[in-house]
């Protein structure tokens, strides 16, 4: 959940939230929220045309890699179908001090919507995982999602 705005008594504000702050499978919300009348309403989104029904299973999965690191990625997959002989767009983040989390990414969601499960790797040198995590990226990029999949083959789902 994410504060957007707020009046200067702080009795209304306006949040915005995502798949994994409300549990939902919406694109992300922003929510009207009146302290004094303890009420909250839905006042828009973040992707409107994108229906609930549209986004698919967004979670977390681990892998390790060659020398027992652990590591963690998002995998989101297609709505509506069963999670089995997907093809799969490994779709890693920008950075490399950066990181992916379990949200709504409308990257993921355009490939998982025609039928591809997406798998977004923190791999090592990803941010927020401490200094250790983050300096053992440093001299990696041969080590990349792609090499990571086809050596240790698919994550385990969390």
């Amino acid at each position: 959940m994410r504060l957007v705005s707020w009046t200067t008594d702080f009795n209304r504000i306006i949040v915005f939230t995502t798949t994994t702050t409300t549990g939902g499978d919406d694109s992300g919300a922003y929510w009207l929220v009146e302290i004094a009348k303890g009420r909250t309403d839905p006042i828009g989104y973040e992707y409107p045309t994108v229906q609930p029904t549209d986004v698919g299973p967004i979670r977390m999965v681990d892998w390790k890699a060659a020398d027992g690191l652990a590591l963690h990625g998002v995998l989101s997959l297609p709505p509506g179908r069963p999670p089995k002989n997907l093809p799969l767009v490994v779709l890693p983040h920008g950075g490399p001090e950066s990181r992916d989390h379990p949200v709504f990414d409308w990257w993921a969601q355009a490939f998982a919507s025609r039928g591809y499960a997406v798998f977004q790797p923190n791999f090592r040198g990803s941010s927020d995982y401490g200094v250790s995590f983050r300096d053992a990226g440093f001299g990696q990029c041969a080590e990349g999602a792609g090499s990571a999949l086809a050596r240790f083959g698919p994550p385990s789902h969390r």
